[in-house]
């Protein structure tokens, strides 16, 4: 890892960070790009193509009820999640970023420290609360959610704060509409959610850096919650990953690589720490690992009881990854060739 690089791991442990996380962080799970979307539903909708706030705004005066485009988005980011369920965990930027949250909180339980990681998204699918779910309770003592206007008061001082600053597709606030922020008067209505977001922002920034991982910046709401950073923060250490049209950020340490990437470096250097060794049990395989789906059906049905699996389709990588997950108690028998076999035990 780059001295930079270390840099960044040094103050995510030592002050938390906040960090702004776009699209491409979930493009690398198969989901739609902001302009991919757009032109999705341009498509779908027979309605020019342009922004995303452009086409449904275009949608709309068709006619065509809000609610429609809102279940058109489910229908498109159904398929989508059915796809990045299929990648392997090892290869799921927020799956390592998960572990990472993890670990980190862990630390600061166990030194009486209280940090605070803010996670700043624009992202609709529900890919990064549900990694964080699998690590991290809900509440002070884990993450907060915030997508509603009532969500900003709950969870203070959780140690991981998720805005989803354009909504949630499964989200309905307080009046049983959708949070989604579709067009210029939805982001318009969120005028009051965003001030009390820049306070936040604000306030932790004071001593943490700033992380934009896999945004192009196009975003006007990302535009103005980075500007909002940089005039009210002097000295703001800010890095970036992933991200495209890189002249706008102005000055920044810029890491040139995917998120899952990066995270695999961070979670390398980390786990050099003491107390954090357990990390590595997360990238020591790499990234051609993937787990055969009879083993994956196997080890559901196993439910954490002591499984035994034989055979041939089950040695060489899919071994290393249940070792690596150590998702259960197993033996198996790994034949080179049909006369011949060992057993070994995890």
């Amino acid at each position: 890892m780059s001295s930079e690089g270390l840099e960044f791991a040094d103050l995510l442990r030592d002050k938390g960070a906040v960090m702004l996380i776009g699209a491409g962080v979930s493009s690398e799970l198969g989901y739609l790009s902001s302009a991919e979307l757009a032109s999705a539903l341009a498509q779908d909708f027979n309605v020019p193509a342009g922004r995303l706030e452009s086409v449904v705004k275009a949608i709309l005066e068709t006619g065509t009820a809000r609610e429609e485009v809102v279940k058109k988005l489910r229908e498109m980011f159904s398929l989508e999640e059915q796809e990045a369920s299929r990648v392997d965990p090892l290869d799921n930027p927020y799956f390592l970023l998960s572990k990472i949250l993890k670990a980190l909180v862990d630390g600061w339980k166990g030194r009486g420290e209280h940090h605070t990681v803010t996670l700043i998204t624009t992202n609709f699918d529900g890919e990064l609360e549900k990694a964080l779910g699998k690590e991290l309770e809900r509440g002070p003592a884990g993450y907060s959610l915030i997508v509603t206007s009532e969500d900003y008061s709950r969870n203070a001082d959780a140690y991981v704060k998720v805005y989803k600053i354009h909504g949630d597709l499964d989200v309905r606030d307080a009046k049983g509409n959708d949070t989604l922020v579709l067009t210029e008067e939805d982001a318009r209505k969120a005028e009051d959610e965003r001030r009390s977001l820049y306070n936040s922002v604000r306030a932790a920034l004071q001593e943490a850096p700033l992380m934009v991982i896999g945004h192009s910046f196009n975003d006007k709401d990302v535009q103005e919650i980075y500007h909002e950073a940089r005039q009210s923060v002097k000295g703001l250490r800010v890095f970036a990953v992933n991200v495209r049209d890189v002249e706008r950020i102005g000055e920044a340490t810029v890491f040139r690589e995917s998120s899952l990437a990066f995270f695999r470096e961070l979670i390398d250097h980390m786990s050099t720490w003491p107390g954090f060794e357990a990390l590595s049990d997360n990238t020591d395989y790499g990234v051609e690992l993937s787990m055969d789906q009879r083993l994956e059906e196997g080890l559901k049905r196993a439910s954490g009881k002591p499984v035994i699996f034989q055979g041939y389709p089950f040695c060489g990588k899919t071994m290393a990854v249940l070792r690596a997950r150590k998702k259960a108690t197993f033996t198996w028998s790994c034949p080179s060739t049909p006369s011949q076999a060992s057993t070994q035990n995890a």
